[in-house]
């Protein structure tokens, strides 16, 4: 996944690593003093990771928290390009991007992270924060019908 906003001189680029494999594998994220835009992903004890790979599990989340502005240049707020390529996505399931990071809110900012490539984020010097979802493709449902007619669609 890839950040960029306005070349102000200093670091205006941003990437992480998200995934799943055999082998868990976590990288500390790089901090940089002058930044005009940062991204990193964070473990369960708040930990900022430029990659997270975690090993397969049913449902898997990253929290990933963006600084669209940065701390240099006017306060006025910046806008920053977030992209990612889905052929780098597992080749099963569904990845999905939501606003927050505490599952409470549950806005839906992409649906589907394969057919959506990018999204603008706007604002200062504040980290705002998304969760992206995997989970797998269900084959098989369950329903319980009533008697007599029943719609499913």
């Amino acid at each position: 996944m890839h950040a960029e906003s306005e070349n102000l001189g200093w670091k205006y680029q941003d990437d992480i690593q998200f995934g799943v494999s055999l082998l868990a594998i976590t990288q500390p994220a790089d901090i940089t003093t002058y930044y005009s835009c940062s991204m990193s992903l964070y473990s369960t004890d708040w930990d900022m990771l430029s990659t997270d790979i975690r090993q397969e599990e049913a449902k898997f989340q990253w929290i990933l928290g963006i600084n669209p502005h940065g701390n240099v240049g006017s306060p006025s707020d910046r806008t920053s390009t977030l992209s990612w390529d889905p052929s780098q996505f597992s080749e099963q399931g569904y990845y999905r991007l939501i606003k927050g990071y505490d599952n409470e809110t549950q806005e839906v900012i992409v649906g589907d992270m394969r057919t959506t490539t990018e999204i603008q984020i706007t604002g200062g010097n504040s980290e705002q924060f998304f969760t992206i979802i995997w989970f797998p493709i269900q084959d098989e449902f369950e329903f319980a019908l009533d008697a007599g007619w029943n719609l499913i669609s």
